[in-house]
């Protein structure tokens, strides 16, 4: 039950992602979106056994968060 609640919150940042840019944007905290989104990478990563997959993921957040 609470993978399938995980599931439906991250699919519902996925979706939420444009309009979460939108509101920073209006607000001024154009940072926000992409923080939730690293943040949930690096739980990702985190919870990943093998250590090329959690090297993918953290190269990820690490992108994110550089803005590059």
């Amino acid at each position: 039950m609470l993978d399938i609640f995980r599931q439906i919150v991250v699919s519902g940042f996925f979706v939420l992602y444009p309009y979460l840019v939108f509101r920073g944007m209006q607000e001024g905290v154009v940072w926000f979106a992409p923080l939730v989104v690293a943040t949930i990478y690096f739980f990702q990563a985190l919870k990943e056994s093998s250590l090329q997959a959690k090297i993918k993921k953290l190269s990820v957040v690490m992108v994110i968060l550089l803005g590059i």
